[in-house]
């Protein structure tokens, strides 16, 4: 009897064990040769264990609080090479203070950040670019949206399979106001899970701090790349009713960041 159930235990786990791994990786083009996976959310920095960590959840944006946790960065302030917690968590408003000192159009030597053992990197203006407007289909995988109360702009992954019991209008509003995002997709925290395990991916429009004072909450979303536009601007990804695109800000702006890595399956 002892035998059989070991010999049950043991299938179970092979079974659920080839399940997790013949799980989908949804992955999004960012080049012609070049597609990545997103992080599971946001990027984060916690500054008790001092480490870098991933929003629990790819709804959940924090801005300036609670302290400990930080989530709207300078530029470059996340890269591995950037090792003094002063300059991660730094908020003066000094262009020259965020580095790497790279000049038109140069791109992080060393684009990398560890999260619990992987690295992940930022996608440069090019691939955002190539995301929002080359791909397959581009124009029909991207809209602004809520998602469990909170705004942002999903991105959908280039094999993504719209579910029957689920509606996605893509594009941008056509007003300005923080209640338009809902107005195009509007989605509750189950809807939200389907779509997620399906490959979509949900960028919160957090706005961006300046100094201690966010601005645009609700209202705008600005995510970093890891391209420079000479010594004081850096480009970023920008979106907001009736707009979306790549754009360059101060590199003391403290946007948000969404780390990807090339796929290894």
């Amino acid at each position: 009897m002892v035998q059989k159930l070991l010999i049950l235990v043991v299938l179970l786990f092979a079974v659920l064990n080839s399940s997790a791994q013949s799980a989908p990786v949804h992955l999004f083009s960012v080049s012609k040769t070049k597609k990545v996976v997103f992080s599971p959310g946001n990027l984060q920095y916690n500054t008790k264990t001092q480490k870098f960590q991933f929003a629990a959840s790819q709804a959940e944006c924090l801005g300036t609080s609670p302290s400990t946790i930080k989530d709207l960065f300078g530029w470059g302030m996340w890269l591995d090479e950037i090792t003094d917690e002063s300059k991660i968590t730094n908020i003066a408003k000094d262009n020259s203070q965020y580095t790497p000192e790279l000049n038109a159009n140069n791109e992080f030597k060393n684009n990398k950040t560890t999260v619990n053992g992987t690295e992940w990197f930022t996608l440069s203006n090019d691939e955002w670019n190539y995301l929002l407007k080359n791909r397959a289909n581009a124009s029909e995988k991207y809209g602004v949206a809520m998602v469990d109360g909170v705004n942002g702009f999903i991105f959908l992954p280039d094999d993504f399979l719209l579910p029957d019991s689920l509606t996605f209008k893509s594009g941008i509003a056509d007003d300005y106001g923080a209640k338009y995002y809902q107005d195009v997709n509007n989605y509750i925290a189950a809807d939200w899970t389907i779509l997620e395990n399906n490959g979509a991916v949900f960028l919160p429009a957090w706005g961006c701090r300046v100094g201690t004072y966010v601005n645009g909450l609700a209202y705008y979303g600005y995510y970093w790349s890891s391209t420079a536009r000479g010594l004081r601007y850096a480009f970023d990804l920008d979106f907001y009713l009736g707009f979306i695109g790549c754009y360059y800000r101060d590199r003391y702006w403290g946007n948000s960041v969404r780390l990807v890595r090339v796929s290894q399956n």
